[in-house]
């Protein structure tokens, strides 16, 4: 055959109407012409009939061979011209029954049925929807456990899914449907006849059906060997893997013969899919409404009466109302109403958009052009699987636990919805990232804004569908611990504090009874009764599950991150126990989620530090955080009568006396519940004679970062790098700046600064680790130069799974002096009062003030910021070990509060260089990394200047 025809073919293999259809009945093939048709028929879409020249005798039975193999796993060819049934007496024994199974494969083709092995939301809500659209007609069949369903869809082979909740909501039509019972026999003769399958049902429906599955597979290989394909609709990573392997344990089982059980699967071919819509059922009560509205409005329809004389359903001289009732609470007589009158009926709300992805090589995907072809079904597997299912689980088991009842209501929390945006944003996005480099950012924030409006839109979707079967969630390699498990491949530490937030939620989802008849929830129960109501066992357990075996964390490898997980557990257990049940759902009607970034990191429900909302939001609402759950306001320190505020992230006060004796009042009022005076004419603190020192309940070792440009001087003017004295080594302490809560290239480290870093992990290891003083957590500053100065430490140490980015620990702001040189300030600047000299704040008339300093704070908003830190980290953290690394306005927060502020030596390894009134320096140590270790077995604190 010439190559020309052969590259014609092929071509038209893809077209819709010209690849049905091949006609080679003038050609001369030989035995490789035929092996090139065969792999045309295993790869083709559209084709039907294949029309061949008469058969060379000599090759009949490798022609066979061919064909037979190559149809095997084909479900669209019907015909093949000219049949062989004249010569099969002819044909050796192996060959006829090859023949034979020929005849059986095309004969079932013309069948055209495809079988949806689970009916319910997604079986029905979506799969079916996609086989219906297809321009090529097929039976669709369906099991389903639901006889309302079975019998409603079965009167008509037809209903509606519904697109939104609005009286006018869109519907699409599924047409061609039949609904056999989920009884063995259907299962098994479902398998049977099928030219192709999708199984949609859940990781723990599939360890049940298992059986049914094997035994329909084995009575199909023993009617005619067919292969079958079947889409695995599962909402887990490498699904189509999963679902062989416990249908391969179902026929050994069965069979116990291996060797037999290959050759079954050897013609079954699994194919994976990412599928991406939410469906949620319509109860029968809301569906009977549906019917029961066009009932009543029949009688308006000129051909009622005219429908009448073929059916007895309904009396005109009786009441219609009750007629109606009587046939809605009547199935036989409802049934017939809805073929007598035509009635139609959704059966599903469901998402107007969806996709379904499937592996380019799925031929017969070309006929059902609601599907999505794909050559890397692992990237988009692994996105969808850890960027949209992992929050969307986790919202869930949140939403459950502060008490609501829906999907909607639950991200509309502000907290709850921060704490799912920063998870996508600030851990799972860059841990994708590390993976897959090449995905864009558009495309996450485009998945993850489509992501939040679902969600958002998702009204009828319980929280207990999304958060059903915890335990396969919380598996290894699913969800939840995949994107931990990445982020530890690519050593990114500290980006995953949210995600081990969302396991605490899960267990404790389970554990507290959200969804009492799951068989998820019910293990984890069970695996937490078991052991004397051990959160960790329920972390490590290893062993038998509903949805198969499990893998939970290893208590030697994984013990940082077990540790870190019960840690979260007890927080939000507590948090549970004391404000949930009393108190939640917590209602915040004053904010449009859809435009405003709400109020806190779900990491400590901080009511204290600046939250990242105000800085948005340009309307006043009265938000609630838990813990405190007071208004949350900062007060602005520097005030002239030129200050003006463009956002309200601190608190609006007008230019009067009153307002300035209020803001003393307030920073006196709230010291003076620690124990510390405020003179407001000086703005001196000292110790009041009733000053308690802060008591830890847990060890802390404080660390401050290395050098920085800033530090050093390294800077211009203009707030750049000076790469002049950086070249030539000279430190200029003049030009060194106002280093407050900045993120900018002058405050990185430099070279010196990172070899500090180097430096301070072996130190530390000699200091710490070398003495058995092991961190039970790490908490870095979200500010690059802290967590830079950690990195050698971490990694050294294998530590990163202990690393929590914590932003009431960033240093303070310093406003509009923020990478200000202090040489560019004249000698009688405010700025120059703030530290040394006043040792506190600077004066609240701002007499001496230039410009304003919008967003600043001062030492009294660190002191109070540090001071409900470190109160929140002993709840959470008592008796453990805290290393922190942090700022020098942290760390001399810390020694206030510890009643250490008057040793002078301390204060010199946190204080900055400034200017005296009479133009000469002050000069501290600076940019020197030190340790202050706060020991609970020393009882007494330790410096060590590293």
């Amino acid at each position: 055959m010439k190559m020309y025809k052969k590259i014609l073919i092929e071509n038209s293999m893809l077209d819709i109407n010209l690849g049905q259809y091949i006609d080679l009945s003038k050609e001369s093939l030989s035995l490789q012409d035929y092996q090139w048709l065969g792999d045309i028929i295993k790869k083709s879409s559209y084709l039907e009939t294949i029309k061949l020249p008469l058969y060379p005798k000599k090759f009949i039975e490798e022609i066979i061979q061919i064909l037979h193999e190559s149809i095997k796993l084909n479900s669209t060819l019907t015909t093949i011209h000219p049949d062989l049934s004249e010569v099969e007496d002819q044909f050796s024994e192996t060959t006829l029954l090859h023949y034979q199974q020929l005849q059986s494969y095309l004969n079932r083709n013309k069948n055209q049925i495809f079988a949806i092995h689970g009916g319910g939301n997604i079986g029905l809500g979506l799969m079916a929807e996609v086989i219906s659209k297809s321009p090529f007609k097929y039976e669709i069949r369906a099991t389903s456990s639901n006889q309302f369903n079975r019998d409603l869809i079965n009167s008509t082979g037809k209903y509606g899914l519904q697109h939104g909740s609005s009286f006018n909501s869109q519907t699409t039509c599924v047409e061609g449907v039949q609904l056999v019972p989920r009884e063995s026999s259907e299962i098994v003769e479902l398998y049977t006849q099928a030219n192709l399958v999708a199984i949609c049902l859940t990781p723990v429906a599939i360890t049940d059906e298992a059986k049914n599955i094997a035994e329909g597979l084995i009575q199909r290989y023993k009617t005619d060997g067919a292969g079958l394909k079947i889409l695995v609709l599962m909402n887990i990573p490498n699904c189509d893997k999963f679902v062989s392997e416990k249908i391969k344990e179902a026929i050994l089982s069965i069979t116990q013969d291996s060797d037999y059980a290959d050759k079954i699967l050897s013609a079954i071919e699994f194919v994976p899919t990412v599928i991406d819509r939410i469906v949620t059922a319509i109860e029968p009560e809301k569906v009977k409404n549906q019917l029961r509205m066009q009932l009543l409005e029949l009688n308006s329809q000129p051909s009622f009466q005219a429908s009448l004389k073929h059916n007895d359903l309904i009396d005109l001289a009786k009441p219609l109302s009750q007629q109606i009732e009587d046939i809605l609470s009547n199935q036989a007589e409802l049934i017939r109403a809805i073929r007598a009158f035509h009635l139609q009926f959704n059966l599903f709300n469901a998402e107007k958009r969806f996709s379904i992805y499937v592996p380019s090589q799925f031929s017969e995907a070309r006929r059902l052009p609601l599907m999505n072809l794909t050559n890397d079904m692992e990237r988009i597997e692994v996105i969808k699987n850890k960027y949209i299912n992992g929050p969307h689980a986790i919202l869930a088991w949140l939403g459950a636990l502060m008490g609501y009842q829906t999907i909607a209501t639950a991200i509309q929390n502000p907290l709850i919805f921060t704490f799912i945006n920063e998870m996508m944003d600030q851990e799972i996005k860059p841990i994708l990232k590390a993976e897959y480099p090449d995905i864009l950012n558009q495309e996450f924030e485009s998945l993850k804004m489509s992501f939040l409006d679902r969600t958002i839109a998702s009204t009828d979707d319980p929280v207990l569908r999304v958060g059903r079967d915890p335990l396969r969630k919380l598996d290894a390699g699913a969800r939840i611990r995949g994107s931990i498990e990445l982020a530890h491949k690519h050593q990114l530490y500290s980006y995953t504090t949210r995600l081990e937030f969302g396991i605490a939620a899960g267990i404790l989802y389970s554990i507290k009874g959200k969804d009492p008849v799951n068989p998820g929830c019910e293990k984890i129960q069970e695996i937490y009764s078991a052991n004397n109501n051990s959160f960790a066992a329920v972390l490590c357990y290893q062993g038998v599950a509903p949805s198969g075996n499990y893998t939970g964390l290893d208590p030697e490898k994984d013990k940082r991150l077990i540790a870190s997980i019960l840690a979260k557990i007890s927080w939000l257990n507590s948090l549970y126990e004391e404000r949930f049940r009393s108190s939640w759902p917590l209602i915040i009607t004053s904010l449009s989620i859809g435009q405003n970034k709400p109020l806190v990191d779900l990491t400590f429900f901080s009511s204290t530090h600046r939250p990242s909302f105000f800085a948005q939001n340009q309307n006043s609402a009265a938000l609630l955080a838990i813990g405190n759950r007071h208004q949350t306001q900062k007060l602005c320190l520097f005030l002239n009568n030129e200050f003006k505020r463009e956002e309200p992230r601190m608190i609006m006060l007008h230019q009067n006396d009153t307002a300035m004796i209020d803001k003393k009042r307030f920073y006196q009022d709230k010291l003076k519940t620690l124990g510390i005076n405020l003179d407001t004419q000086t703005g001196h603190l000292s110790y009041d004679e009733k000053f308690t020192p802060l008591s830890l309940p847990f060890e802390l070792v404080f660390v401050r970062h290395g050098e920085t440009y800033g530090n050093c001087g390294q800077v211009t003017a203009t707030g750049k790098i000076d790469h002049a004295l950086v070249g030539a080594g000279i430190k200029n302490k003049e030009n060194r700046i106002f280093q407050g809560d900045v993120d900018q290239e002058i405050n990185q480290l430099t070279a010196y600064g990172e070899q500090q870093a180097v430096d301070l992990a072996e130190k530390l290891r000699r200091e710490l680790l070398d003495k058995e003083w092991i961190p039970d957590v790490v908490l870095m500053s979200p500010l690059s130069r802290a967590r830079n100065t950690a990195t050698p430490f971490v990694t050294q140490n294998q530590f990163s799974d202990r690393c929590i980015i914590l932003d009431e620990i960033k240093e303070m702001s310093f406003g509009a002096w923020d990478n200000r040189r202090v040489c560019d300030m004249t000698p009688t600047d405010i700025c120059h009062s703030f530290y040394r000299e006043q040792n506190a704040l600077v004066k609240l008339s701002g007499e001496n003030g230039n410009g304003t300093h919008q967003d600043a704070e001062n030492l009294c908003d660190v002191i109070l910021r540090v001071h409900n830190t470190l109160k929140r980290l002993g709840t959470q953290y008592r008796g453990q070990r805290i290393l922190m690394f942090s700022h020098s306005m942290v760390g001399a927060a810390c020694l206030i509060l510890l009643g250490l502020a008057q040793n002078f030596e301390y204060e010199n390894f946190l204080a900055f260089d400034g200017k005296r009134a009479d133009g000469t320096y002050y000069t501290m140590p600076h940019a020197t990394p030190i340790c202050v270790n706060f020991s609970l077995e020393l009882k007494n604190e330790q410096i060590l200047n590293l």
